[in-house]
């Protein structure tokens, strides 16, 4: 074929970052040609020709597949009454933007599906004032927002997790995230008691108060609801309809009066096994879960036992100190009412001071903790007075970890440490060494300047460690060394 074109042709470009732009060269609007129509509809894309009117002109057949209306749905009425109602403003201020001259649009906005649920599209668009038409291109990034706005909700769980926050606080902001990713369900999680023969309600406001209430300290009985059966059975429980589940006879009546007429529960596990409680979405149709539905159980379960078990160390280590704490108030005042058997009583103190630093040695233990963010990638909060003791602890645990998960990245944050002695500083590099031979990469945030201070007078080389500000840098980092867009 020959460079030039006939007058009047039609022409495609495609511009840089596989975005498409479908631009028609000459005057007057006409319809496209029947080479053209079959190019346009064979695109995954989004393509469309819209009309100042307000009205599509043309749709390719990937509407059809991506919103589930039928093309003449969609060109009977106002574009605008597809899009979410919230983005109505910026969606007409970008089409006058078009229309008064500006260059080709690149904007983002959400379109409802045929099952009423939205679609973020992300749009390419230039407009032709001589014909007064908007030729456009549109994709599908759902999938990116949703594993954006994940990503961002489980680093947040994940610190509020390390820095000791309420596991009530978590359990919601769980539930929250999940609902917030799947509009129209119901999230909540249920706790295995602690005596493990009942279910306490841990999370989950959006359900009803009433329905909330019947399954608080509820006994522990399998083949009643799903949850109760997914803590007992330990096994994920798919309800699609309460009404005909067999899980369901004789209990269903309270979840079908509060609209309830779907219910999805997976157990959580602690990391030696142990069921810990179960995550829950019930849905007001009955069905049963999608993919992406599915996915986001697997990932909120995950955070809920982690979660779950931390508080559960933390409180098993609370009732050892009180434990502790009135045994040695039980010797002190049988040693004030009797100083005859005053060298009998020491010794017993002597032994209750064993059993305090055994517990001091496991909470420097779990102070340590090592936790997965992500598959090889490691996170390492630090909190409080690190001795030699706990330095060495500190290397074994993180190496063992390190070839546990094939981790090659390490985010080692030191926020919550004041000030080290040498021997610490000298122990911290020489883990990011021996981290480094096993092959990861170690990152170090929050380092204070009495640390940073000791290191230099050590002779430590600062440019051979990387060191970020804070946490939240150090895994974004990671999650760039790891290839993962942000």
């Amino acid at each position: 074929m020959g460079d030039t074109e006939a007058p009047g042709a039609e022409t495609v470009q495609f511009p840089e970052e596989g975005k498409l732009r479908v631009l028609f060269a000459g005057a007057g609007p006409r319809p496209a040609g029947e080479h053209t129509s079959r190019f346009f509809n064979l695109s995954a894309d989004l393509l469309c020709i819209a009309g100042v009117d307000g009205y599509f002109k043309m749709l390719n057949d990937g509407w059809e597949r991506t919103l589930g209306f039928s093309k003449r749905q969609m060109l009977a009425k106002p574009y605008l009454e597809f899009v979410h109602p919230d983005d109505h403003q910026a969606t007409e201020a970008e089409i006058q933007r078009l229309y008064g001259g500006s260059d080709p649009l690149e904007f983002e906005n959400r379109f409802r599906h045929q099952d009423g649920s939205y679609r973020w599209l992300s749009w390419t668009a230039r407009a032709f004032q001589a014909d007064q038409l908007i030729y456009a291109a549109a994709r599908d990034v759902t999938s990116r927002k949703a594993d954006e706005q994940l990503l961002a909700g489980e680093r947040r769980l994940l610190e509020m997790i390390s820095t000791g926050a309420p596991l009530q606080n978590i359990l919601e902001e769980i539930t929250v995230l999940i609902e917030e990713l799947a509009p129209g369900l119901i999230c909540s999680i249920t706790l295995r008691a602690p005596d493990g023969g009942h279910v306490l309600h841990g999370a989950g406001e959006r359900l009803p108060e009433a329905y909330r209430k019947a399954i608080d300290g509820a006994p522990l009985t399998s083949d009643v609801c799903s949850c109760r059966t997914a803590i007992a059975s330990g096994k994920q429980v798919i309800a699609a309809n309460v009404a005909s589940h067999p899980d369901w006879v004789g209990y269903c009546e309270i979840a079908l009066r509060h609209g309830l007429y779907a219910c999805w529960s997976t157990p959580a596990f602690s990391a030696g096994g142990e069921v810990l409680g179960c995550f829950t979405m019930y849905c007001r149709t009955p069905r049963e879960p999608r993919a992406a539905e599915l996915k986001l159980i697997q990932r909120a379960t995950h955070l809920a036992g982690i979660a779950i078990e931390r508080r559960r160390h933390e409180q098993e280590l609370l009732d050892l100190h009180w434990k502790l704490e009135a045994r040695i108030q039980e010797r002190t005042v049988e040693l004030q009412r009797a100083n005859e058997a005053l060298q009998a009583e020491i010794a017993e103190r002597r032994r209750a001071e064993a059993e305090i630093r055994k517990q001091q040695e496991a909470i420097h233990r779990l102070s340590t903790p090592v936790l997965k963010v992500r598959d090889r990638l490691l996170a390492v909060p630090l909190i409080g007075e690190i001795d030699a003791q706990r330095a060495r602890q500190l290397t074994g645990q993180l190496l063992a970890a390190i070839r546990a998960n094939r981790a090659l990245v390490v985010v080692i944050d030191m926020t919550g440490v004041a000030a080290v002695d040498s021997y610490v500083a000298s122990h911290l590099a020489k883990t990011v060494q021996a981290a480094g031979l096993l092959g990861a990469d170690v990152i170090v945030t929050g380092l204070s300047r009495e640390i940073t201070q000791t290191l230099v007078t050590l002779g430590v080389e600062l440019g051979d460690m990387t060191t970020l500000g804070d946490l939240q840098s150090g895994i974004e980092e990671a999650e760039r060394r790891l290839g993962l867009r942000l």
